[in-house]
């Protein structure tokens, strides 16, 4: 990309994601020593080398920018990044359909930790490794997280890693989220695909506590292939899942979208799942395990399995 189209997408960006017209733009450029941690940051030829100095950088609540010129296993990163300022985007300067602005953790740790301190940002156009026991993107045990937007990124494209899921909620973390968004990402497993993903696209698996639940969360116009389940939601109220897209293994019932019992009040329409091209599925890859009777806590629309209207959920 020309430094001519580099400036006028980061304006065009800029204009939309600046809120109240405080926020600054800084610039991040991890590969190959093309950045440095000594620079000032202000400009592509004069980018910072780690995205915990930029984050660093940051005034919370200012609306910053942070544009990812490129990446990978910048020396001096910490890993994973724990994005731990208010209102910040981060966001990789690349095209929309392969966000190759890559963060690659070198071991067994996640590439972005959200926390309590760093609500109400955003994540977009990068493609995101993992470690084999984390996520891309990890909520974990350092407090809830509302607002967060993460949206056209790609997560298990081979090169950067093999993670257990995508986007990953642990069972002991301390939180989830209200009002987070999730949109037009792509997830990759080794399902019969290309990906590496060993696990779930996004795994919500906190299940201790009602007030460790996601809570209006958005999941819109995602693509999931290959994967063990696309979405799986072990305790969240009132989200929405909307005309997402999953290639599914069929080997499994509840393989695009599994609610367990603690999942109730969401709404599940216009998905579509299919099976790599086999002439009729034999799994029915919707699964609901919640309300009394079972299946009763959530409102299914019409979502399908390959070319046919999905018959209501398996709710055993």
């Amino acid at each position: 990309m020309s430094e001519k189209s580099l400036y006028e997408s980061l304006a065009i960006r800029s204009s939309l994601l600046q809120q109240g017209g405080g926020g600054e733009v800084f610039f991040v450029n991890g590969y190959g020593g093309l950045g440095n941690d000594n620079n000032n940051g202000r400009t592509p030829d004069q980018a910072w080398s780690t995205l915990t100095y930029a984050l660093s950088q940051c005034v919370a609540d200012r609306g910053d920018i942070i544009v990812v010129l490129n990446y990978w296993q910048p020396a001096g990163e910490i890993w994973p990044i724990l994005v731990d300022k208010n209102l910040v985007h981060i966001i990789g300067m690349a095209q929309p359909n392969l966000p190759y602005s890559a963060i690659h953790p070198p071991a067994d740790t996640a590439c972005f930790q959200l926390s309590s301190e760093g609500q109400y940002g955003e994540i977009a156009f990068l493609t995101i490794g993992g470690g084999a026991s984390h996520g891309g993107i990890e909520w974990g045990n350092v407090g809830q997280v509302d607002g967060f937007h993460i949206h056209d990124c790609w997560f298990g494209y081979e090169w950067f890693g093999t993670p257990l899921h995508g986007i990953y909620q642990p069972a002991d973390a301390t939180r989830g989220g209200h009002g987070c968004r999730i949109e037009r990402c792509t997830f990759m497993g080794n399902n019969d695909m290309k990906g590496v993903i060993t696990g779930n696209g996004i795994s919500l698996e906190q299940a201790a506590a009602a007030d460790r639940a996601f809570r209006s969360l958005e999941i819109l116009d995602c693509i999931f292939k290959g994967l063990d389940i696309g979405i799986n939601a072990v305790w969240a109220y009132d989200g929405v899942f909307l005309r997402n897209k999953f290639v599914v293994p069929d080997a499994a019932n509840g393989e695009a979208i599994t609610l367990a019992a603690n999942t109730e009040g969401c709404m599940v329409d216009d998905n579509r799942a299919m099976n790599g091209g086999d002439a009729a599925m034999t799994r029915n890859p919707y699964r609901d395990l919640s309300g009394a009777p079972a299946g009763a806590g959530n409102h299914w629309g019409q979502n399908f399995a390959g070319a046919a209207v999905a018959a209501l959920p398996v709710c055993a």
